[in-house]
């Protein structure tokens, strides 16, 4: 899963090469990626800090995990700003990734299920031998 969420301080950007120093299991290298990676042991995730306060959680296999990660990430922000209001907003989740097994299916015809479900599917055979699917924007529900 991978979810995203906007921190608020009181100042436009957040100082990366700071933080950096402070926050154990971090790597920030500004000429390699823009964000801070942080490895948090518990939750098992990885949080990606950019400097205008977007932060992405990977890893997680629920949103609770995904919750529990951004706010290990929250107090170790906290922890270095004692005296600095930070808050975040908009916790949305971008993509989900899992696999599945179905018992006694020998073969999937992704022709056929792209050629019946095109509207919600997309099947690129040049960049990736999969099929995408989306569900339809009534089908969604908000988290």
């Amino acid at each position: 899963m991978v979810s995203t969420i906007h921190i608020k301080t009181n100042s436009d950007k957040i100082d990366l090469d700071m933080i950096s120093g402070y926050i154990p299991n971090s790597a920030y290298n500004k000429k390699r990626f823009a964000a801070i990676t942080i490895r948090i042991d518990e939750p098992k995730t990885t949080a990606l800090l950019f400097s205008s306060g977007k932060l992405v959680i990977t890893g997680a296999s629920s949103k609770q995990m995904a919750i529990a990660g951004i706010r290990s990430t929250m107090y170790m922000l906290q922890s270095i700003f004692p005296y600095i209001d930070i808050a975040y907003t908009n916790h949305t989740i971008q993509n989900i990734v899992c696999n599945i097994q179905i018992c006694n299916l020998v073969t999937i015809d992704i022709k056929r299920l792209h050629k019946d479900f095109g509207t919600s599917c997309t099947y690129q055979v040049v960049s990736h031998m999969n099929l995408t699917c989306r569900p339809y924007e009534s089908d969604v529900s908000p988290i």
